[in-house]
């Protein structure tokens, strides 16, 4: 399935972030899902964490730093996630599992959407593992 994002697959190329939304399951309970979702509005950043195991009230918008969002941006070039772009795979098999929503809008009209169920792109691991502990940092867990 093609998105209107950018294109079925095309590589996009990593600049300055403007959005990103990363939302995933880790666990089938009733607080099982996670999610971060940063914006830049005038110029400055926000960003809304939901841990998982919490409720959604839990939810905590903080201000977020520059400096937190060139680390950012350089962990998705590290890691090539530009490459992810057009990502939608799934294990039919597993019916309890783990999946992930990723999406990012850069200024430059870059944009990468990727999802998966019990299925990961190259490097999936090490970035949600430093985007998890990005938003326990900011939810001050």
């Amino acid at each position: 399935m093609c998105l209107f994002f950018t294109g079925c697959g095309k590589k996009a190329r990593i600049t300055s972030l403007e959005s990103l939304s990363y939302r995933f399951t880790d666990n089938m309970s009733r607080y099982g899902a996670g999610s971060l979702e940063i914006v830049r509005k005038n110029g400055a950043y926000r960003a809304t964490v939901k841990l998982v195991d919490e409720p959604d009230e839990s939810a905590k918008t903080v201000p977020l730093s520059p400096e937190k969002v060139l680390a950012i941006e350089e962990l998705l070039k590290k890691y090539d996630v530009g490459s992810w772009n057009g990502f939608d795979k799934n294990n039919k098999n597993v019916l309890d599992g783990r999946s992930f929503t990723f999406s990012v809008k850069m200024t430059e009209e870059q944009e990468i959407y990727a999802r998966g169920y019990m299925k990961w792109p190259k490097n999936y691991s090490e970035v949600a593992g430093a985007l998890q502990a990005l938003m326990r940092e900011l939810a001050g867990k």
